[in-house]
């Protein structure tokens, strides 16, 4: 860290009064129950855990993954499992325990890098996380994904009261109904959970009581004995991808690989399937990006908006813009833009520059994932994520040069309006 940083981030922690103790962990449980620690729940999905290594597990002793338990007894919930090479023949669940897993828990992902993070700033956070691939935030507080008792996704979230919760919704549901999005849902599960969180009511609804053409289904949510009405609710802004702006042969996870490699997908011919989706008539990955991104914010700031008591203030505490730094990587030229695939339109793998997006183009490098750490660090602690300085241990640890290190911390900070 430079001199300037440092003095900085000193002036930034004592004016603030969040110099405190660092927390210890307690690598057996995977989770540290320190005195007095701040407790924040991320809910989420793949975008959160981070679908791949070194993201995925790292520095997982330091978190409470809450569905490693669901996950490890039954791995078909999550498709945690190796596909049978006989598409006729399905797995019993023991054999897909002891066959091996695809995405395997105990999960660190981005909450992990979060704790990191905290450490290494003094703070006392401690870190819990309630996710599941693929999830949406209506799957997870209706609880769809409970099987014989497992998977009580909503039960995560009322286990404790929680003084922080972060509200990773799945990645296309924001976007607009012509665009494979359902917007209304996203804010309606949004608005449920927030509400669950800081008031705990019990309470029955239908959808068609909120939002047009909704299910008429009555659902009957139990209250929430450990509601905090101080707790701050985040929405966590999600990012745009290449795989719904470039063309490109489809693909799908390698389900017989621990990594789930993306493959192209073949019809009965045997010959590839185009995906020829842009999100805008405009041929132009960064113009795509671009709209694509301005959707989701659109969708997110309509959500928070909406969220609004009879005092008039917001009962969000506020939108982290992960999407916005992602974009922002992108138009500074920091991050790779365009032409993530080849003239064959496969995956382009590319080492020479700061790429955000993993090989199916979808999900989070390991430097996406850091940069979605760091814009979400900015935004809870309060603290500017320029101050952890180019030889940041996280970034280290995960691999990441002291140079683009530094680049992603600007990017982080100057999304949450930080000058320097």
């Amino acid at each position: 860290m430079t001199p300037e940083r440092r003095h900085s981030l000193l002036f930034s922690l004592v004016f603030t009064g969040l110099f405190c103790a660092p927390v210890q962990s307690q690598a057996n449980t995977g989770s540290t129950n320190t005195t007095n620690a701040i407790q924040i729940l991320f809910v989420g999905n793949s975008f959160s855990f981070g679908r791949v290594d070194p993201v995925m597990t790292y520095n997982w002793r330091e978190v409470s993954d809450l569905t490693a338990a669901s996950s490890e007894a039954y791995p078909y919930d999550t498709h945690s499992y190796p596909t049978p090479h006989d598409s006729n023949y399905s797995y019993t669940n023991a054999e897909a325990i002891a066959g091996g897993y695809y995405e395997p828990h105990p999960w660190g992902g981005v909450p992990a890098i979060f704790k990191q993070l905290t450490m290494e700033m003094g703070l006392n956070y401690s870190v819990s996380h309630s996710l599941r691939g693929s999830a949406t935030l209506k799957g997870q507080f209706l609880n769809m994904y409970a099987t014989n008792g497992y998977w009580n996704t909503r039960g995560n979230a009322t286990n404790q009261p929680w003084d922080v919760v972060i509200l990773q919704e799945n990645s296309s549901r924001p976007l607009p109904t012509n665009k494979s999005g359902d917007p209304q849902l996203f804010q309606l599960y949004a608005y449920e959970y927030q509400q669950l969180i800081n008031k705990g009511l019990a309470t029955n609804f239908s959808e068609s009581q909120y939002i047009t053409n909704g299910s008429t289904k009555i659902y009957s949510i139990p209250a929430n004995p450990n509601a905090n009405p101080n707790a701050k609710v985040y929405l966590e802004e999600t990012w745009a991808y290449p795989q719904y702006v470039e063309k490109h042969y489809q693909t799908s996870g390698d389900d017989y690989t621990a990594a789930g490699e993306p493959v192209i997908k073949l019809n009965s011919s045997n010959k590839p399937y185009f995906e020829t989706l842009y999100y805008t008539k405009a041929r132009s990955t960064v113009k795509n990006l671009y709209a694509m991104t301005t959707d989701l914010r659109i969708s997110y700031q309509k959500a928070y908006a909406s969220n609004t008591n009879s005092s008039g203030s917001n009962n969000y505490a506020g939108i982290i813009p992960v999407g916005d730094a992602f974009q922002l990587a992108i138009s500074t030229n920091i991050a790779k833009g365009s032409n993530f695939y080849t003239a064959n339109y496969e995956y382009r793998a590319d080492t020479a520059s700061i790429d955000l997006w993993w090989h199916d183009c979808m999900h989070a490098s390991v430097y996406g994932s850091y940069l979605s750490a760091l814009t979400i660090f900015g935004k809870v602690t309060g603290i500017d994520p320029y101050n952890f300085g180019t030889n940041d241990q996280a970034a280290e640890e995960l691999g990441i040069s002291p140079t683009y290190a530094g680049k992603l911390q600007s990017v982080a900070s100057k999304t949450l309006g930080y000058k320097h």
